[in-house]
């Protein structure tokens, strides 16, 4: 089983740290639509070696301009690493 946080909105990114290598950001926030003001995540998660994330019972917005996906409207997450996939599940 992976870990819980609880959180109202996340903001799942990536960051590239080699040739084709990248770790998974997940950035926790107390309010939904974080990209529409400046407020620093209240955590921010960072994941390496990435490859594939999973997302399961979650509601998905896509930013176009940063590539990133906004996920609102949440109470609790598990954020669970198998290897280079991680699995983001709503609680």
């Amino acid at each position: 089983m992976g870990a819980e946080y609880k959180t109202k909105s996340i903001i799942v990114s990536r960051k590239k740290t080699g040739e084709e290598i990248y770790n998974a950001l997940v950035a926790l926030y107390d309010a939904n639509n974080p990209q529409y003001n400046s407020k620093a995540a209240d955590k921010i998660l960072e994941f390496e070696n990435i490859s594939k994330i999973l997302l399961k019972n979650l509601n998905v917005q896509y930013l176009l301009v940063g590539n990133d996906l906004v996920i609102n409207n949440l109470s609790q997450i598990i954020i669970e690493q198998n290897d280079d996939e991680l699995i983001i599940s709503a609680v």
